[in-house]
């Protein structure tokens, strides 16, 4: 059961990234000005410089999986 939570689990997160990500990029008119973070290779660890409800959106929205 797992395998189907985690299958569920990236889809919805797809589905947010797609979503919020695309209204927060034209609400705000937020763009990503360094293209290394972009193709970092996993595992890393990326930290906000500070707290809010949209930091996990907004990282979401300009970072690939």
């Amino acid at each position: 059961m797992k395998h189907r939570d985690d299958k569920a689990s990236m889809m919805f997160n797809r589905f947010l990234r797609f979503t919020v990500g695309n209204y927060i990029k034209f609400k705000f008119k937020t763009k990503a000005s360094d293209h290394a973070v972009q193709k970092l290779k996993g595992p890393y660890i990326l930290l906000a410089n500070h707290t809010n409800n949209w930091d996990p959106f907004l990282i979401s929205a300009f970072i690939p999986e």
